[in-house]
């Protein structure tokens, strides 16, 4: 499983919050997408079915273009930052996403719990199935 850091609009602050993230997670890398790309750059070619999508709305701009992706999303476990300056008839709107996990990027704590939690239990859903495998 793979995590991807998708900023959906040009961003002052996109790659500032890209590296917090990294600094969090440890664990496994973080795959930055180009701002405002629409998930059609080369580098989304690796995006796959379930992986880990932290989405990045800085403005009420961001979570219309994430909105109209909505069908591209669905595939991929969605983390969701929303600028605090993004109105609150837009946060309301984002969570037609479906986002696991929706917060503001002051601190990275929370966020990061969630992703090592997805990847822990992902870890457990991996070994049982192979020891089941094994067994049988």
């Amino acid at each position: 499983m793979n995590i991807f850091f998708y900023p959906a609009s040009v961003s002052t602050h996109a790659r500032e919050y890209f590296e917090a993230l990294q600094a969090c997670i440890s664990a496994q890398d973080i795959v930055l997408l180009p701002s405002g790309s629409g998930l059609t750059s080369p580098s989304c070619l690796t995006l796959r079915s379930g992986d880990i999508l932290i989405l990045y709305a800085e403005n009420d701009g961001g979570i219309e273009s994430l909105l109209a992706m909505r069908e591209d999303l669905k595939d991929f476990r969605v983390l969701l930052l929303v600028s605090p300056e993004c109105s609150r008839y837009h946060r309301d709107s984002a969570y037609r996403l479906s986002p696991i996990f929706v917060t503001e990027p002051t601190t990275f704590a929370g966020l990061s719990a969630v992703i090592m939690n997805i990847l822990l239990r992902n870890d457990a859903q991996l070994w049982s199935s192979t020891y089941s495998q094994e067994v049988i």
